[in-house]
């Protein structure tokens, strides 16, 4: 697990499970199905995102696509810690 997909998990743990806390993700489960998350909690997700590790997404990366597993989320976020 790298460090990205535990902090991931952290802010969904803390910011969209405060009501289930004994819910376990795995990296590619489905957020949007499973109910974590929804296009709102997207557009949240992205300004925790930008805060907690210091990044920038753009408009044209919020696609379902970027946020619809830890994984996704994962793989989006070290290429912006990357760059």
């Amino acid at each position: 697990m790298s460090d990205v997909d535990t902090r991931v998990r952290g802010i969904l743990q803390r910011e969209f499970l405060t009501d289930r806390p004994d819910v376990a993700i795995t990296a590619d489960e489905n957020l949007v199905d499973s109910e974590i998350i929804d296009s709102l909690g997207i557009m949240m997700l992205v300004g925790f995102l930008e805060k907690d590790f210091g990044i920038e997404i753009d408009p044209e990366e919020i696609l379902a696509d970027n946020f619809v597993t830890i994984a996704a989320i994962d793989r989006l976020v070290s290429a912006k810690l990357t760059v």
